[in-house]
């Protein structure tokens, strides 16, 4: 599994706090973590197989692409054979500012 983390420059970086690419294969198997609130907004593009998510108790596949906002509960997700996400994690005020 790889996972890389930029940081925006210029006019965004008053937005976005960060970029992060995840990328996992078959020889990976599934890896399992914990989504933890932040207080931040993201932005998803799955460009492989979507993660597997797990809350209050219900499982289902995340969408090709997908916005999470602000939550009072975690959530388990389960990256699984060949995935691929870019994702967008912007300042709490990031999201609405644009």
């Amino acid at each position: 599994m790889r996972i890389e983390i930029v940081k925006p420059s210029g006019f965004l970086a008053q937005y976005i706090k960060y970029y992060w690419v995840l990328e996992s294969d078959l020889n990976d198997g599934a890896v399992s973590e914990r989504v933890i609130p932040t207080g931040n907004v993201e932005l998803m593009f799955h460009y492989r197989k979507p993660f597997l998510m797990s809350k209050n108790g219900t499982e289902r596949l995340q969408p090709q692409s997908i916005i999470t906002g602000v939550s009072s509960s975690y959530a388990d997700v389960v990256t699984q054979g060949e995935s691929g996400v870019i994702a967008v994690t912007f300042f709490p005020h990031g999201a609405y500012s644009l």
